[in-house]
């Protein structure tokens, strides 16, 4: 922890680098399932998951959180999860605390269609198996990460005209060769990782069913 790294790639003759200093990470403290009945979205019953963790105590921990729902990565550009202390942005005053509900549950895949129309899909049965990661990363990787999300998450129709122009993310990498005009892209960091599965036995699955229909 605390230790700097530079990655230097040479091409063509042209030396692109890029430094990234190795943050803390927190623990994963569990993954529970909470029970949903059927809606619009889904056909059927189904449960959504939750990760529990607690932001490391010093304002300006960023984090990003990675799920595998049965060993397959959600990698799409609108599951990109991160974190700024416990919430979604510097200056949310929730330093120290548990990272709240929306980056907790932003851990449940929603499956879409070519045309981006929700799929009758639950997000987890029984039986499913979710395995989490946090990474801590760098506050430049995790303005970089928001870039994306904004250049690559897009609406269509009416609200399309009001979306932000599109152009290149930031990047933290450079041609040493300052008087070049090829310029990289994409970002070097490095993360501490900490991570958990779980499973979604009948056993967990009942359990949550009864804490949901008591609170009804």
């Amino acid at each position: 922890m605390g230790t700097s790294y530079q990655l230097n790639v040479s091409i063509d003759g042209i030396r692109f680098s890029g430094t990234s200093e190795m943050n803390p990470v927190p623990p994963v403290d569990s993954i529970t399932f909470k029970y949903q009945e059927k809606d619009f979205s889904t056909a059927e019953d189904y449960y959504l998951a939750e990760v529990v963790a607690t932001d490391l105590a010093g304002v300006g921990n960023t984090y990003w959180i990675k799920a595998w729902k049965n060993e397959v990565y959600l990698n799409k550009a609108s599951e990109i999860n991160i974190a700024y202390d416990a919430g979604f942005s510097a200056g949310g005053n929730i330093d120290g605390q548990v990272f709240i509900q929306p980056i907790q549950e932003l851990i449940n895949p929603f499956d879409t269609d070519e045309a981006g129309e929700a799929l009758i899909e639950p997000p987890y049965s029984i039986g499913d198996t979710i395995y989490v990661e946090i990474h801590s990363i760098s506050e430049s990787a995790f303005y970089f990460l928001n870039e994306v999300k904004i250049q690559t998450v897009r609406s269509g129709g009416f609200g399309a005209l009001f979306a932000q122009p599109f152009s290149n993310v930031s990047t933290n990498l450079i041609n040493e060769d300052v008087n070049s005009a090829i310029h990289p892209v994409g970002f070097f960091n490095v993360s501490a990782i900490s991570s958990l599965e779980q499973v979604l036995t009948s056993e967990i699955a009942q359990k949550a069913q009864e804490e949901a229909e008591n609170k009804n």
